[in-house]
Formats: structure tokens, C-alpha cells, sequence
């Protein structure tokens, strides 16, 4: 697999950002916004994304002492949007994240 499609899966692959990523789907927001639509610490959620904006996946834009952020090309949306779908053909029990191999 090509580096820069891991840099978009690395992305992706955790809950924080993409809670984040769903979040910013309608409109954009800022870390406080952000803050009480996915939840964790402003710190926290800040270096998330930093992570999305490093991966491509988040623009920010500065307006007086806030940023704000929004998804960085429609094709994330439809992305998500296909995982969200794609998930329903798996017979996962939905009680963990991890695969069974890595729990062991």
C-alpha cells in the first residue's frame, strides 16, 4: 500500500478523530464547539487535530482568537459514509474496536 493512503487510513484510525471528523460533516467548528459535540479536553482534542490537519483530512482557518475547522474535500464525507455502510456487512459484535487476535 502507497504511504500516502496510509497517512489517510492513520487518520482515520482512531475514535477521537473520527468522532471529530463526523462531527465537522454539516458545518465547520472550533476546538470549544468541538469540544462539546464529541467530548475530552481541549488540549486533547487539539492535538487530534493537528494529527487530521497533518493528514490532509482538516483545514483551519483563523477568525480573531478562534479556529476553525472543517473536513478538507468531500470525498472524506463520502468515505465516511461508505464505512458507515460497509460496517453492516461484518458480523462483529460490536463490543470492541480491536480485532480478537490482538487481544490476546
Amino acid at each position: 500500500m502507497h504511504t500516502l493512503q496510509l497517512k489517510l487510513l492513520h487518520g482515520l484510525s482512531n475514535k477521537t478523530r473520527y468522532a471529530i471528523l463526523k462531527a465537522l460533516i454539516d458545518e465547520e467548528k472550533n476546538v470549544t464547539e468541538l469540544v462539546e459535540a464529541v467530548g475530552g479536553t481541549q488540549s486533547n482534542l487539539s492535538q487530534h487535530l493537528a494529527c487530521l490537519a497533518d493528514c490532509g483530512l482538516v483545514h483551519k482557518r483563523g477568525e480573531g482568537k478562534y479556529f476553525y475547522y472543517r473536513i478538507s474535500t468531500p470525498k472524506i464525507v463520502e468515505l465516511i459514509e461508505l464505512l458507515e455502510r460497509a460496517v453492516v456487512d461484518f458480523d462483529w459484535d460490536g463490543e470492541t474496536i480491536e480485532c480478537k487476535s490482538h487481544m490476546e
